[in-house]
């Protein structure tokens, strides 16, 4: 007579159906780790960021891309991919970001934001300056944060720096630690980076169309060098500098151009000619060439005794090398 096998309760069936399914499910979470750890950018899990208005003054405005309309805002909000914010010309606004940057938007400003991203592994900040200026003090959370203009992108940024942006060009400048710049030539969509340039702290990089073309045709130029005073001055630099949210105008000032000899005043006896501000020339003739460094060659009647140069409202003094009858006449100045 055989023996009868023992009898299992339900909790004999239980147990290991239970160990099977948290052993799945430790596997199951062990493969999703690895996958994030090997998987490339484009693939990590990640999720949407965000950008909080913490701080606005006067009148601050947000542009909802769903509504395709400009709404008056207040703080605490809270800014998404795609949005924009601006500013009107008393109004100043701080905005804090998933990395830890804070930027402050100067008056009759406007910030667009193209991405925001806030992995598990990193963390994605790109804005765009669309006008006006902003200062930035850049997080240190495991972050890539971009701001660009319509001429450059600013990476790498490391401490406090500031960016200003307006038809004539772009200005942007390293308070504390640095970052690195790519200059962006509009004219080629397929490889718009032309040149990188790396801006210490008490350095500005100053670019506009002009220099840009320069840089497109092999042109070297030394875009880098001291924060000049111009800028020194202007509100958005002390208010970056004091860490204050009013910001009373922006005022930073265009490109000035200075003489390099030819330093003698004298009247003027010829027609005005007038090149692409800031820089005046007065003298006769034609011009025929201008370039970086600023570079001027021109043709007179042989009836002119003498050429002037003036820059803006600065006196004019007359080109000493240039003799009475004489049909061309030159000028060298820099930029700085």
């Amino acid at each position: 007579m055989n023996p009868s096998p023992p009898t299992r309760s339900g909790k004999d069936y239980f147990l290991p159906f239970l160990i099977v399914i948290s052993i799945g499910v430790i596997a199951a979470l062990l493969i999703h780790l690895l996958g994030l750890m090997d998987a490339d950018e484009g693939s990590k899990l990640s999720f949407s960021g965000q950008a909080q208005l913490s701080e606005i003054s006067n009148e601050t405005e947000v542009y909802l891309p769903v509504a395709k309309a400009w709404k008056i805002t207040q703080t605490d909000t809270n800014l998404n991919l795609g949005e924009s914010v601006r500013t009107n010309s008393e109004g100043s606004a701080v905005l804090t970001f998933d990395d830890g940057s804070v930027l402050n938007l100067g008056n009759s400003s406007e910030l667009k934001i193209d991405d925001l991203q806030n992995s598990l592994t990193k963390k994605e900040v790109q804005l765009t300056l669309e006008r006006g200026s902003v200062w930035v003090v850049a997080g240190n959370m495991n972050a890539n944060f971009e701001i660009a203009s319509n001429l450059l992108k600013i990476q790498d940024a490391d401490g406090k720096f500031l960016l200003d942006t307006n038809e004539e060009g772009s200005t942007a400048s390293a308070l504390e630690g640095g970052f690195t710049i790519t200059i962006l030539d509009t004219q080629n969509p397929k490889n718009p980076e032309l040149k990188n340039f790396v801006v210490e702290a008490g350095e500005t990089l100053e670019i506009s169309e002009r220099r840009i073309n320069l840089l497109r045709i092999g042109g070297e130029i030394d875009l880098v060098k001291s924060t000049p005073d111009s800028v020194k001055n202007s509100k958005i630099y002390l208010a970056a500098a004091k860490n204050t949210l009013e910001i009373e105008g922006n005022e930073i000032n265009e490109d000035t151009a200075a003489p390099v000899e030819d330093t003698d005043t004298i009247t003027t006896d010829a027609e005005r000619d007038t090149l692409p501000a800031p820089l005046v020339i007065t003298g006769g003739g034609n011009i025929i060439a201008v370039a970086e460094p600023v570079k001027i060659i021109g043709k007179v009647s042989p009836k002119i005794a003498q050429v002037e140069v003036a820059f803006g409202d600065a006196e004019a003094f007359m080109l000493s090398k240039f003799e009475e009858g004489g049909e061309e006449w030159g000028y060298n100045a820099s930029q700085d």
